[in-house]
């Protein structure tokens, strides 16, 4: 085959051959004269957090005393309407003296958890099932729990602080008093 006829025969065989590796792959391809781009491929399963957040590993009854979570994410996620990832089951989980501040844990179950003790400063705990929980000298300042299901959890002791309450009320029980000079 001569040099010409290739470089006539060339972008009908890549074509053919896109063509193939596109119904092979299920990638989405737009073919536009010669270039090629590929569209983002989003998968909006639902997928399973992480087994570990340091030494911690993040399944029901998991025993992490003193843990620092601080800032990690073990809430559901959303995009739009399609949720990506659910949040973590951590039903008789001990989390006493743990760091969970700034932590997302919207979506969560933590019934009957051991958080007594836990800094749960600007945790964002909205719509999570916190039956029974303990949150016995909890700090949970700033604390998010709008919706969330709070049916007998304890509290004696607990810091409530510009704390979004399932009911959407503030409240403020425990904040300490503002120095004036």
């Amino acid at each position: 085959m001569n040099l010409g006829r290739l470089r006539r025969v060339l972008p009908s065989l890549t074509l053919f051959l896109l063509v193939l590796l596109v119904s092979a792959s299920l990638v989405t391809v737009s073919c536009k004269r010669s270039a090629v781009t590929r569209k983002p491929n989003v998968n909006l399963t639902a997928t399973p957090l992480a087994a570990f957040i340091g030494d911690c590993k993040i399944d029901r009854g998991t025993q992490c005393p003193g843990a620092d979570l601080s800032g990690a994410d073990l809430g559901e996620s959303w995009a739009g309407k399609d949720r990506i990832r659910r949040g973590a089951d951590l039903k008789g989980a001990n989390f006493e003296g743990a760091n969970l501040s700034n932590t997302k844990l919207l979506g969560i179950h933590l019934e009957q958890a051991n958080l007594r003790k836990a800094d749960l400063t600007n945790a964002y705990a909205a719509s999570s099932y916190l039956y029974q929980a303990d949150f016995s000298d909890a700090n949970l300042t700033g604390a998010d729990f709008s919706y969330a299901d709070v049916d007998e959890v304890k509290t004696e002791g607990a810091i409530f602080c510009n704390t979004k309450w399932t009911d959407l009320t503030v409240r403020n029980d425990s904040c300490p008093p503002v120095q004036t000079e």
